[in-house]
């Protein structure tokens, strides 16, 4: 029996070099957001929990991923000031085990194999 993943998704940065008012990971590629493409990703590894880190456009962000139809839990980095305080927010006041998956919102072409 393999240990519990949880799997972290990195999706608070602003996006600056998009040239875009839109939160990166809403874009679109394929018909679909970036986010989108990258859970499920997450999805074929078979997670206990997901974790989402929102910051820019954080509201927007969260409402997308309530109509995504795969199970997440929001975290909020108030301060955008780098990944590892991205990780800090996701896992803050949780008693993780076993392995922690962390990836990005952006990486749309990431399979469940890699």
């Amino acid at each position: 029996m393999s240990a519990p993943v949880t799997a972290v998704v990195l999706a608070a940065g602003s996006g600056t070099r998009m040239k875009s008012t839109k939160a990166k990971v809403l874009h679109e590629i394929g018909g679909r957001s970036l986010i989108a493409h990258s859970l499920d990703a997450v999805k074929a590894v078979n997670p206990i929990e997901t974790i989402v880190v929102v910051g820019h456009q954080g509201d927007e962000v969260s409402e997308h991923l309530a109509h995504i139809g795969f199970p997440v839990s929001v975290a909020v980095q108030e301060n955008l000031i780098g990944t590892a305080d991205a990780v800090r927010s996701a896992i803050a006041g949780r008693n993780l085990s076993g392995t922690v998956l962390i990836t990005y919102g952006d990486v749309p072409l990431l399979t469940g194999e890699t």
